[in-house]
């Protein structure tokens, strides 16, 4: 055998490769990529979710009717039953105010509800609308309530509502019912108009804007449909049904709606229509229809009819010469492409006033299944069918998945599956994103699974694909009004470790709404985010129980076992909050005037020896306000305080403790869970001993769940390389050691798997299953010299580290030495990160791997492994 002979990775380009031979695949191709793309060359990991907001409505000084005798016992969501119709719905704490007979009671945010006045006070459960008012109210008093609540209801349509100022726009956000905006002044959602809809979650909302009202100065109109009730426009101030009569003969015969609708030409025209039937009056379906307006105002106006049909110069109607459905349809240069379920098609404008459009056929095979899967590019239209990607140019349409050419049959054709794929472009970083529910990963552990599960990414710029494993109902664009600086930013410059490529004032920024209704920026590094999501599903239920795990109702939750989250916002206090928030946090009940200071917790504080910890909002005792400390516990409920030196804090001429204050630790509490079922799951810890996710969260069974809480997903990594050989050499291949250039993170890592020739279950890196060159399993010994994590961390130069402790090396960017030296007829790597590292703080680390240097030679002639 000859010496390793180094083979250099960088520059990547090829991205995900799947349905090829693997050991033919380019050096720089991956058969899984996940939560890690290809960007300008660089293997980056995956932006997180940074929340916005939730869908929600506000209601003002609604009626209870008259009170009951005290104790009042209620429930919101049965008296406002009319106004409250949706089946999970969700009060936001701190939002309750409740007024009668003078005296109000406010919703301190806990479950509490304070009076106004002596005597009164209440408790509230904001998962069910329980109340219970302890009151010194006459029973038959009027009573009223102000409150916001979370219908938790999918988000169905984020669109943009052109506004009459340059360069700006409004985003309207849809769930099934209801329209929303986002204030930037109050930072949360409210609902726009009293308009609602009744639409089911594969009726996702098309818009588009068009023409002006009459007003001065005019509005621009704003134009949505769901295919399922009627067209509506809004001004600005109010949606306004549209049901245009389209036959002069007869007022009855009328457009109901439609799939989609675009301006072309100066006309409007809408695709996919409702229609009466003249011949029998009934509402009937012409699924290949094209309806268009006269040219300028489409809206009716006495006898100004801009939709008749039969009166030449003003409406008309094409219908497709196919018996598919219209499903997509966008602008390619001046023509218009329609997609239909199998085939793609063009219209053409011809000028003429009796038949201004014609149709011509694109592709007689290729076709798209979404009407939300079609992506506007430059000079094309891209979209999703049942044969694979297309993109369409208006002469030719043809696939452009061919290094995923199997990828669009996972997406499941039930429960209206093809339906909900959506597409979206990033500019800034050339990438478009589709939304779809990959089957093949769903029925693992939730069958039918109805809601997108995985966000497909397409680098446009060098042709590259990967995975991101995401939960998105709709995508759009949101334009924020506040621009991120230094100046503005809550966070330190060595925070920031990605490029700053912050979104400014006006810069429309990706979004993604879900299942439940969180809206979230799509990782555009407007905030230092990095890898790490923010919440983006609701608690609405917990169940403890003395000897199995605690069990957690999310609706629609849409995760998988095995999946690692934390759990963030159960109102301090409360049953839950100690021993399921992350970081562990509680309040403090009280702090004694020794050496050194011994805090007392109103909850188990479930905090261990050596963590460090930050107070705040501490009355009298003012001086531990702001103090970071290491604990030593004492008790379950209570610890002893020392600073970061480990010498203890002497607290005996501090000011007496009076009340309140809370403490903040820097322990993270993840879970990897098991799911019960589309709506349910259990909590587990993660156990060092076995490295799996198997210690049962316990709690009580006796706690009760006020509500409130929200879950962070902490997503992971994986990346599986090609089959590594010499086989055009007739040779076997020995990996000796490797070289790795990746970025600098301050405490992050990943983890190593090699694995031998083909479909070999075994990691061949890790050192207590490496088997001897000599076969002899009797030999078999463990052999530490083996890798299995890979720091991104710092090196410090081992000459130096003889000497001394020395401090780490400076830079951006560092090659790391992993050894590991193999043999087989095939050698593949994976990079992930392990249970312990999703469990901790490597989660939070961002990973780049920019280069690899492969010491390789040959091994041999090949033999059966």
């Amino acid at each position: 055998m000859g010496a390793y002979e180094p083979l250099f990775i960088a520059g990547s380009t090829t991205g995900l490769v799947q349905g090829r031979q693997e050991f033919l695949l380019p050096s720089d191709a991956f058969t899984r990529l996940i939560n890690m793309w290809i960007f300008r060359e660089e293997i980056v990991r995956r932006q997180g979710l940074a929340f916005l907001g939730r869908l929600q409505r506000n209601f003002t000084s609604q009626s209870l009717g008259n009170s009951g005798a005290s104790p009042w016992s209620f429930n919101i969501f049965t008296i406002l039953a009319a106004v409250i119709p949706e089946i999970n719905p969700e009060i936001q704490p701190g939002s309750v105010v409740i007024s009668m007979g003078g005296v109000t009671f406010t919703d301190q945010g806990n479950g509490a509800l304070t009076g106004s006045s002596a005597g009164n006070s209440g408790t509230i459960l904001y998962n069910t609308g329980a109340v219970v008012l302890m009151t010194t109210v006459a029973g038959g008093t009027p009573a009223t309530i102000t409150f916001n609540y979370y219908p938790n209801l999918p988000t169905m349509g984020i669109c943009k509502q052109e506004l009459n100022s340059q360069n700006q726009f409004n985003t309207i956000f849809f769930d099934t019912t209801y329209a929303y905006t986002y204030s930037n002044v109050t930072e949360q959602f409210s609902q726009l108009t009293t308009t609602t809809w009744t639409g089911n979650d594969a009726n996702f909302f098309f818009s588009t804007n068009w023409w002006v009202d009459s007003s001065t100065p005019p509005n621009k109109l704003f134009w949505v449909t769901n295919n399922n009730d009627p067209i509506r426009y809004y001004n600005g101030t109010s949606f306004t049904p549209f049901s245009p009569q389209i036959d002069s003969t007869n007022v009855a015969i009328v457009l109901v709606n439609c799939l989609a609708l675009l301006p072309f030409r100066g006309r409007l025209l809408c695709f996919n229509t409702l229609e009466v039937n003249p011949a029998t009056l009934t509402n009937t379906k012409y699924s290949q229809r094209v309806r268009w307006s006269a040219i300028g105002n489409p809206i009716p106006n006495g006898t100004y009819q801009p939709w008749f049909d039969n009166v030449r110069g003003l409406g008309g109607f094409l219908d497709i010469p196919t018996s598919e459905q219209i499903t997509a349809v966008g602008f390619v240069r001046d023509n218009l492409v329609i997609y239909t379920e199998n085939q793609t098609w063009q219209l053409r404008y011809t000028g003429r006033s009796i038949a201004p459009f014609q149709i011509e056929r694109v592709n007689p095979e290729l076709g798209a299944y979404s009407l939300f899967s079609a992506v506007q590019m430059d000079s094309s239209l891209v979209g999703i069918g049942d044969k694979g990607i297309v993109e369409c140019d208006s002469y030719t349409s043809e696939r452009i998945d061919i290094k995923i050419p199997d990828l669009v049959y996972l997406n499941s054709n039930v429960s209206a599956n093809p339906q909900r794929v959506q597409g979206i472009r990033d500019i800034q970083q050339k990438c478009v994103y589709w939304t779809y529910v990959d089957f093949s990963v769903s029925t693992q552990t939730i069958p039918n699974t109805v809601y997108p599960n995985r966000r497909l990414v397409y680098n446009y710029e060098n042709d590259s694909w990967a995975i991101f494993t995401d939960s998105l109902t709709a995508l759009g664009y949101f334009q924020s009004v506040v621009s991120i600086t230094w100046q503005n930013a809550t966070w330190a410059w060595t925070e920031a470790t990605y490029p700053w490529i912050s979104n400014t004032e006006l810069y429309p920024a990706l979004m993604g709404g879900n299942q439940q209704g969180f809206i979230s920026y799509l990782g555009t590094n407007i905030i230092p985010e990095g890898p790490q999501n923010e919440q983006t599903l609701t608690i609405t239920g917990i169940t403890g129980n003395n000897t199995t795990a605690t069990a957690i109702t999310s609706p629609n939750h849409n995760l998988l076992s095995g999946q690692c989250i934390h759990i963030t916002g159960i109102p301090l206090g409360t049953p839950f909050s100690n021993t399921l928030n992350s970081p562990y946090q509680g309040l403090i009940s009280g702090a004694t005037q020794a050496n050194p200071c011994v805090i007392t917790t109103s909850l188990n504080h479930n905090l261990t020896t050596g963590a460090q910890i930050t107070i705040s909002n501490v009355g009298g005792m003012t001086q531990l306000n702001g103090q970071q400390c290491l604990i030593t516990v004492l008790t379950p409920t209570t610890f002893s305080l020392s600073n970061l030196q480990g010498v203890a804090i002497n607290s005996t001429a501090y000011s007496a403790y009076t009340s309140g204050g809370q403490y903040v630790s820097e322990t993270i509490n993840a879970f990897g869970i098991k799911v019960i079922n589309n709506n349910s799951f259990e909590l587990f810890h993660y156990n060092p001993s076995s490295g799996q996710f198997d210690i049962p969260q316990l709690d009580s069974s006796s706690l009760t769940y006020v509500g409130g809480g929200e879950i962070v997903l902490r997503d992971g990594i994986d990346i599986v390389t090609k089959k590594f050989n010499f086989a055009d050499q007739g040779q076997n291949i020995q990996l000796g050691w490797f070289k790795i250039l990746a970025d600098s993170t301050p405490s992050g890592a990943f983890s190593l798997n090699m694995f031998l020739n083909y479909d070999d279950p075994n990691s061949g890196n890790q050192a207590v299953n490496w088997p001897p060159m000599n076969n002899n399993p009797s030999a078999e010994n463990p052999d530490p010299f083996f890798n299995e994590t890979i720091p991104t961390t710092a090196p410090t130069l081992i000459e130096s580290a003889l000497v001394g402790t020395v401090p780490p090396l400076t830079g951006s960017k560092f090659w790391h030495n992993v050894y590991c030296p193999i043999r087989g007829a095939f050698i593949t790597m994976e990079f992930f990160l392990s249970n312990a590292q999703l469990a901790g703080v490597e989660q939070q680390q961002d990973i780049q791997i920019d280069a690899l240097v492969l010491y390789m030679r040959q091994a041999g002639r090949l033999q059966t492994w």
